[in-house]
């Protein structure tokens, strides 16, 4: 891993590199000390510069990572799932800016992503990532070709 983070300067240095996107980490807490504090280190150490750290691991995770991330992905899914997503209590308890969601599968971006910023609102997610990608891989794409974004900047100020 930190051979990918070492790429990553190389081709992206500072202040073109602004964060960092530790996709599939685990959820066990006991690796905190042994792998991902050392890892967190690492990429704090690569720079004076204040990088933001983001672990997703690909599912709900432990309150434990929240010390070492500046942002933790608590849910990744598709539309239906989002829909019957309930966080955990110590989601609800801490600053929602350390929070993202990322919700693939939107096929009705007038009514689906009015829906999905209501509910990362009360889900307590600060930052949230909307696509129309479709599994296997909803990534392989910008999300697109939508031209609601400023139609969603203003719903999301409405909510807030």
């Amino acid at each position: 891993m930190t051979e990918d983070i070492d790429i990553y300067f190389n081709c992206y240095p500072p202040p073109l590199l602004t964060g960092i996107f530790i996709d599939e980490a685990s959820t066990d807490c006991s690796l905190i000390p042994t792998y991902y504090q050392y890892l967190t280190d690492y990429i704090r150490n690569k720079t004076n510069l204040s990088l933001t750290i983001v672990y997703n691991p690909g599912s709900s995770s432990n309150e434990c990572y929240l010390n070492i991330s500046d942002i933790l992905v608590t849910f990744e899914g598709d539309y239906d799932m989002y829909q019957s997503f309930t966080p955990e209590p110590w989601h609800l308890s801490n600053n929602a800016t350390k929070f993202a969601h990322i919700i693939y599968n939107t096929t009705q971006p007038n009514g689906q992503h009015l829906e999905i910023i209501r509910k990362s609102k009360l889900n307590n997610a600060g930052n949230i990532y909307i696509t129309n990608g479709t599994l296997p891989n909803p990534y392989s794409n910008l999300p697109g070709p939508y031209i609601y974004w400023d139609q969603e900047l203003r719903w999301a100020v409405d909510i807030i």
